[in-house]
């Protein structure tokens, strides 16, 4: 059907349709960037972490590179396979957070202004993603050139072809959108959002928007991206839903994306007043709901009936099983199968490894407690991920993971991490470290305060003055951090020099001049250098003079 509504059944003709569609789905609209957006969002990428972007690549990276990808999982044409991941961050740590927001909004019940948490979902969002926001971004982060140059070429090298019935018809450049498939797309997707993560957080910081706090003491969370899967957090009043609503058309308006609105949904605290969540769902145009399905793949809300939770979860690995029989049986097994009786055995049994009898599966059971024990074991090492703030305020502010209690109306999520617990506590070892790992430089400091001491007592024997004990200990010191400095590594100084010497582009439009001076005693004269710089970092003009001074005169 073309899109007049006529229905079309020659293949040429189809095969165009289908290429109108999608080249102008990858035409640009030529949207102009917002300078809110882009004034909220604040300087990342440090010059150190460009020096190494911007160096030539190496023969053995490339090798690597290449080694990494599995022969039988290359990016195929439906663009499955893609991945992006942060350091040190787990897919679940979004998801057992969204979890514990999900059950404290389910569970308020009074107050006078309810909580609603709005799941968005972006129509065709790497598609309509637009080229010219993701190169201000960057610039913004700041990114070098080079560096944006050679991602934006990458980007902007790309050809397509559409393909009916294995014939390929037309052929056009695209002028935005990210390719899906390409394992460089998910990370340029998240650049992209951090401007509407900058947006939000500005909206925080000047109390427009409030966020969600699953206790007291915890902290407000107002938002959680991964890649295209969002989740927005508030208050349920029109003030924050129109200032929600105003910033995803900022935000929109500027990268091309576009809300689905028939794919989004709202969900409300049971304390929130009809007439309000009413007002908020023809705001948005979004469907209100009694609960999201999923979020990340997993139920973000479980209620009494486990078995209707997860039901749907069910269901999918049921048909992944069942594929894997019709892929993995002949014609002849399949007739085999259904004509002769299936012998039974034990779950215990099939558990066993291969070489005792058994078919080497897992014990489902005990591997479901092993991943819930590696939750409570981050709970009770890594301060640092994303989840640990939340769980910590709200189930054990006082104590370590080992020790907390259940506590009142706990989550399904804490709930069943807690189970782990006491295998978490039977798994805990005292370490011994070394002096020199707890504190650093101990041991040469204490070489030199001694060292110190023993020509302090040299001089005295011999008729010396000597010094008082923390003259004596300060220049100790000072000669090791001399010679430290001295024998430093070309490599570790420049890295050094690059952690306290930092320079930020102007806002855009703006231009910064530095300037620096210099004396020369030996020579009587002054230096004075100046450099001016615009917002994309380039050098506009720059100027170094000496000055005859009478120094000392």
């Amino acid at each position: 059907m073309d899109p007049n509504g006529a229905w079309q059944d020659d293949e040429v003709r189809i095969g165009n349709i289908f290429w109108e569609y999608f080249e102008k789905l990858f035409m640009s609209s030529q949207l102009v960037v917002s300078n809110e957006m882009l004034d909220a969002l604040q300087t990342k990428v440090t010059d150190r972490m460009n020096s190494m972007l911007i160096q030539d690549f190496q023969a053995h990276e490339v090798e690597k590179a290449l080694k990494s990808m599995h022969p039988m999982k290359a990016p195929g044409p439906n663009g499955e396979n893609q991945s992006a991941f942060v350091a040190e961050r787990l897919i679940t740590d979004n998801v057992l957070v969204a979890h514990e927001l999900m059950n404290h909004v389910n569970r308020k019940r009074k107050g006078k202004t309810g909580k609603i948490a709005l799941k968005l979902d972006m129509s065709k969002a790497c598609d309509r993603l637009e080229w010219e926001c993701l190169q201000q971004i960057m610039r913004k982060l700041g990114f070098h050139d080079k560096w944006i140059r050679l991602v934006m070429s990458c980007v902007s090298s790309v050809t397509y072809a559409v393909r009916v019935n294995g014939v390929p018809y037309g052929k056009f450049s695209p002028t935005r959108g990210l390719r899906q498939g390409d394992p460089l797309s998910p990370y340029l997707f998240i650049i992209v959002a951090e401007g509407l993560s900058a947006l939000l957080h500005k909206a925080i910081r000047e109390n427009k928007l409030r966020g969600v706090a699953t206790s007291a003491r915890g902290p407000r969370i107002s938002h959680l991206f991964f890649a295209d899967d969002s989740f927005i957090f508030g208050r349920a009043t029109t003030m924050e839903c129109n200032e929600i609503q105003r910033i995803l058309q900022v935000y929109e308006t500027s990268s091309g994306q576009q809300l689905n609105q028939s794919k989004s949904s709202l969900f409300f605290s049971p304390n929130t007043e009809m007439s309000t969540k009413e007002s908020i769902k023809a705001m948005f145009g979004a469907q209100v709901i009694r609960a999201h399905e999923s979020y990340l793949g997993l139920p973000s809300l479980v209620g009494k009936s486990k078995r209707n939770t997860f039901a749907q979860l069910k269901q999918r690995v049921e048909n992944k099983v069942s594929s894997w029989k019709e892929k993995l049986l002949s014609s002849a097994g399949k007739e085999v199968r259904d004509e002769k009786k299936l012998a039974w055995m034990s779950w215990e049994k099939m558990c066993l490894p291969k070489e005792r009898g058994g078919l080497g599966f897992r014990d489902l059971r005990r591997f479901n407690l092993a991943l819930l024990a590696k939750q409570g074991w981050r709970l009770q090492t890594n301060s640092s991920s994303l989840f640990y703030p939340v769980y910590k305020a709200k189930y054990f502010p006082n104590c370590v993971f080992v020790d907390a209690e259940l506590g009142g109306q706990p989550s399904y999520a804490w709930r069943s991490i807690h189970v782990a617990q006491t295998l978490v506590r039977k798994g805990l070892r005292w370490q011994v470290q070394k002096w020199s790992d707890l504190l650093p430089g101990l041991v040469e400091r204490t070489i030199m305060i001694c060292w110190g001491i023993w020509r302090d007592r040299n001089e005295r024997c011999h008729g010396g003055k000597g010094r008082p004990g923390k003259a004596m200990v300060q220049s100790a010191l000072m000669l090791l951090d001399e010679y430290q400095c001295v024998n430093e590594s070309p490599k570790a100084a420049l890295e050094r020099t690059l952690d306290t010497v930092k320079w930020s582009p102007p806002s855009q439009g703006w231009y910064k001049v530095n300037v620096d001076g210099a004396v020369f005693t030996k020579r009587k004269q002054t230096g004075i250098g100046v450099i001016i710089r615009d917002d994309a970092r380039a050098v506009v003009t720059a100027l170094s003079k000496k000055m005859a001074v009478p120094l000392g005169a």
